[in-house]
């Protein structure tokens, strides 16, 4: 089992000493020089040269298949527009346009795509985890449940799920999985209930795509109590980070919980928490979960000190409170 680690700290190894700068020569394209400063043109060329051979016209067969992997930055006519101009200068466009460290990204990504079928070619077996961890990762399913639940079913698949979950490449579009495994993993993770997975799920929440922390917290709440004690924690933690934040995202996902009614009750009492917009929304919401009339009394009490930015929000929590006292 040590393969799949061994390899991919290897991997992880070869990202760490990768040059920070490059220097890149200069190229003259005359008037199609602005095609090539594109961001999303490179981005379109990484996209192409890591998962469809360098080939456009593959990758134009994906996208019209609406493959798992078809990016939503990506139109299938800026494709056409990019694959006429390389055909119409007679060069291949990746080595004019990508910059090295985009050339050096495509690189390790490919590096990563070989270690995966050298895994794969080493597990002969359908249900080990080696060969279970790359089927996730290599999935063409929108969603791989039984992959998914052969996994979760397996105690020592764990740390290798983690390990995967902390693997920030697994993130990014550009490499093997094109950023779905983290969402796959989580599901996973969730089924399987450990504590051991609970951190690893709250840190992968402050990725920028929402669809990570939508994720993290199903997991998280499948895992339960041991999950809900822990978000509660965070959430009291001082000096207020954008932990407490999170936290409180995903406690309201615990419907109505009193134990974070509780609490946002109390962080408000504080005054501090009013200081942050993004918390003291979620703290105000999260008060709904209130049930003992003292409880929901101060909470309305509250009312003087609230913000105008946060009055809406106040207002909407204390007709709904009201309503039940």
């Amino acid at each position: 089992m040590s393969s799949f680690r061994d390899l991919l700290e290897q991997i992880n190894d070869q990202l760490e000493e990768a040059p920070e700068e490059f220097s890149k020569e200069s190229l003259e394209l005359s008037e199609h020089s602005f095609l090539l400063s594109d961001q999303n043109a490179n981005e379109m060329l990484m996209h192409r040269n890591t998962h469809f051979g360098g080939k456009f016209s593959f990758m134009r067969e994906y996208y019209l298949e609406e493959g798992v992997g078809v990016q939503p930055d990506i139109e299938l006519e800026e494709i056409n527009k990019l694959a006429s101009f390389e055909k119409s200068i007679g060069q291949d466009l990746a080595p004019l346009s990508l910059s090295a460290q985009e050339l050096e990204k495509v690189k390790t990504a490919k590096k990563m795509y070989d270690a995966l079928q050298k895994i794969s070619s080493i597990s002969k077996d359908p249900n080990s985890i080696p060969t279970l961890l790359v089927d996730l990762i290599l999935t063409e399913e929108e969603v791989p449940k039984d992959i998914i639940a052969s996994l979760a079913k397996q105690e020592k698949a764990l740390s290798y799920l983690v390990e995967l979950l902390n693997t920030e490449e697994f993130f990014d579009p550009i490499y093997p999985g094109y950023g779905r495994t983290p969402l796959h993993v989580a599901t996973c993770l969730g089924q399987m209930k450990s504590s051991k997975a609970i951190i690893p799920l709250f840190e992968s929440m402050k990725q920028e795509n929402f669809i990570y922390e939508e994720t993290a917290i199903l997991a998280l709440k499948e895992i339960g109590q041991e999950a809900l004690d822990f978000l509660l924690k965070v959430l009291n933690n001082t000096p207020f980070t954008l932990d407490n934040e999170k936290a409180a995202i995903a406690l309201m996902s615990f419907d109505e919980n009193e134990d974070f009614a509780k609490s946002a009750l109390k962080l408000l009492q504080g005054f501090q928490a009013l200081g942050n917009f993004n918390l003291s929304v979620q703290l105000i919401l999260g008060c709904l979960g209130l049930k003992d009339a003292k409880d929901i009394k101060a909470f309305l009490e509250l009312e003087k000190n609230i913000p105008v930015m946060l009055a809406p929000d106040f207002q909407y929590a204390s007709s709904q409170l009201k309503k039940r006292s």
